[in-house]
């Protein structure tokens, strides 16, 4: 599975070093194709891009995680992945405390999958417990989760069964 992380500060740098430093077989099977950030500075390599358009024209990334933050763009590009037909992946809480509705509603009518996972310890919210999942998706999703633990390399966090949406 290709994904694009929008955002690299510290939750979208933690999803950076959580699968390229994949300890598990299900976390291998994650590629990070893009990874949107603010400044022309911050491009190391052809990884990273300025240009969302790049991220949600691109066929071979199947679901987004949006790490930016706050409401705007956060929220326009969110929704224009999910137009994209893209599944989602967000940690942001006051995006969604504004926009769930029109968002979770989106993501029911394209059959994707937005999920919501608050970030904790510069932690992935790419990452999701069943439990957290089905308590914060409205929608039902048409693809498969699979389970398998994964221990991360954040000094707080144990080895845990992890829910991962893969494509």
């Amino acid at each position: 599975m290709q994904i694009a992380i929008m955002g690299c500060g510290v939750v979208g740098g933690g999803i950076v070093k959580l699968v390229e430093e994949a300890e598990t077989s299900l976390l291998q099977k994650i590629k990070i194709k893009k990874i949107l950030v603010h400044r022309d500075e911050q491009i190391l390599d052809d990884q990273y891009t300025t240009d969302f358009v790049e991220i949600v024209n691109d066929p071979e990334i199947s679901v987004v995680c949006e790490c930016i933050g706050g409401v705007e763009p956060a929220h326009s590009y969110v929704k224009r992945a999910l137009e994209a037909g893209k599944h989602v992946v967000t940690a942001n809480k006051k995006m969604l405390a504004v926009y769930a509705g029109e968002l979770f509603d989106l993501a029911r009518q394209k059959g994707l999958v937005l999920a919501y996972e608050p970030a904790l310890a510069a932690a992935s919210p790419g990452l999701t417990t069943s439990s957290t999942f089905s308590a914060w998706s409205r929608s039902r999703p048409s693809r498969e989760f699979l389970t398998g633990p994964a221990t991360t390399s954040f000094p707080r966090w144990q080895k845990r069964t992890w829910t991962l949406l893969l494509a």
